[in-house]
C-alpha cells in the first residue's frame, strides 16, 4: 500500500522542467514611483488652490482698507448756501448776553449736610 497515495503516471503530463519553462516569467516589483507623483501632484495643486484664496482675499482686504482711507476725501463739498457753524469770534445774540449776565456767580460748590437718623 505504499504506492496507494501516489497518482498514477500521465502520459500526456510535463516533465518538470518543461512546465517551468511554460510558467510566466516574474514580474518585477511594481514602482511606487508614479503613485507618489500622484500625490505629489494632487497635495502641489491643493496648496496653490490655498494660496490663490489667500491671495484673493489679502487683495480684496488691501482695496477694502484703501477704500475706507480715501473714503472721507470723496465727499461732496458743503454748498456754500449751508448754514455756517458759529465761530469763536462771533459775536454772542444779545439773549445770551442777557441769560449769562443774570446768573447766579458760583465760586463753590454748596456745602451738603449729611441728614443724621436718631434712633434708639
Amino acid at each position: 500500500m505504499a504506492d496507494a497515495g501516489r497518482l498514477p503516471h500521465d502520459p500526456g503530463a510535463l516533465s518538470w522542467t518543461e512546465a517551468f519553462h511554460r510558467l510566466p516569467t516574474e514580474a518585477p516589483p511594481a514602482s511606487a514611483w508614479p503613485a507618489l507623483a500622484a500625490r505629489l501632484d494632487a497635495r502641489a495643486a491643493r496648496q496653490a488652490r490655498r494660496r490663490r484664496l489667500w491671495w484673493g482675499g489679502g487683495v480684496a482686504l488691501a482695496a477694502s482698507l484703501a477704500l475706507l482711507a480715501v473714503a472721507p476725501m470723496l465727499r461732496a463739498p458743503v454748498a456754500p448756501d449751508a448754514p455756517a457753524v458759529a465761530s469763536a469770534t462771533a459775536a454772542p445774540s444779545p439773549a445770551v448776553d442777557a441769560a449769562v449776565a443774570n446768573a447766579p456767580a458760583v465760586d463753590a460748590p454748596a456745602a451738603v449736610t449729611p441728614a443724621v437718623s436718631r434712633s434708639g
